[in-house]
């Protein structure tokens, strides 16, 4: 049981809970179709690492949004990389950057939503977000409660009205899992279906920065994509030449029933190829 204390505020009484700490984030909340059109266009990309993002295929990635004019799309987590407050970087490296990475980040949001004034946008939280809130836990403890350094205060969802899940993602169907995902394999394919036996549902992840899937055939079939990354695929702090893919997907999801169908988008000589044609 939390025990509650009335606190005298300057704008009135609040009750605060002694326990105010909830283990995990909870289950991945459904979102309602973003049109009352019987198809419903998503758009999905992810891991954009500003400021290590590729600035010729974000572009292209704008270009194929204003042509498709998706009702919603996904910044499927990782926006920023912030490398500085990563335990790996062990050189100290870009630690006076931190401001400047925010404004990146918040640039692009402004740049997504300038390109499509009218969709739902969401965003989910990925590793690298997740470095703002455990760098904060783990070196100034007491500074948590600070709404000022807290993701919503810093990142520009309530301007641009983006909205925000915290890394359980969120339910775009019931039978379709959005989340930046937590896992890495080897095999080509090997994470999706990875991510749709943790799961058991349909849906997409980030993370790996690969555009592939993974889909079973039976009873109940099961489809998950991997949404390949908006990042530059060669960055100064990876040695040698990571398996990594540009590209994002393309949805496309009944309103009055589980059907969907995905279509990946590649890339090509610094330009996304949709429809028979360099964007």
């Amino acid at each position: 049981m939390k025990a509650s204390i009335l606190v005298t505020y300057p704008k009135g009484d609040i009750t605060l809970n002694s326990v105010s700490e909830s283990w995990g984030s909870g289950p991945a909340r459904l979102t309602q179709p973003a049109t009352n059109e019987e198809t419903e266009r998503v758009l999905f990309l992810s891991d954009l690492h500003a400021p290590f993002h590729d600035e010729a295929i974000f572009a292209s990635a704008l270009r194929l949004i204003k042509k498709v004019k998706p009702h919603r799309i996904v910044i499927n987590g990782d926006t920023n990389d912030f490398f500085q407050l990563s335990r790996f970087n062990t050189a100290m490296e870009r630690l006076d950057l931190l401001q400047s990475e925010l404004d990146a980040g918040n640039v692009l949001r402004a740049r997504i939503r300038a390109a499509a004034p009218n969709a739902v946008i969401h965003e989910t939280e990925g590793n690298h977000d997740s470095r703002l809130v455990s760098y904060v836990s783990k070196n100034a403890h007491a500074l948590r409660s600070l709404d000022a350094i807290k993701p919503e205060s810093l990142f520009a969802w309530r301007e641009l009205n983006i909205e925000s899940h915290g890394i359980e993602g969120f339910l775009l169907r019931r039978n379709f899992l959005v989340i930046h995902g937590g896992i890495v394999r080897q095999e080509a394919g090997a994470t999706a279906k990875a991510e749709a036996l943790k799961h058991g549902l349909n849906g997409t992840s980030g993370h790996t920065h690969r555009l592939s899937m993974y889909r079973k055939t039976s009873y109940d079939p099961l489809e998950w994509w991997e949404s390949g990354c908006l990042c530059q695929l060669s960055p100064d702090y990876v040695p040698g030449v990571p398996n990594w893919q540009h590209g994002l997907l393309i949805g496309h999801f009944s309103t009055s029933s589980d059907a969907f169908i995905i279509e990946p988008v590649n890339a090509f000589n610094g330009n996304l190829f949709y429809g028979g044609k360099s964007v």
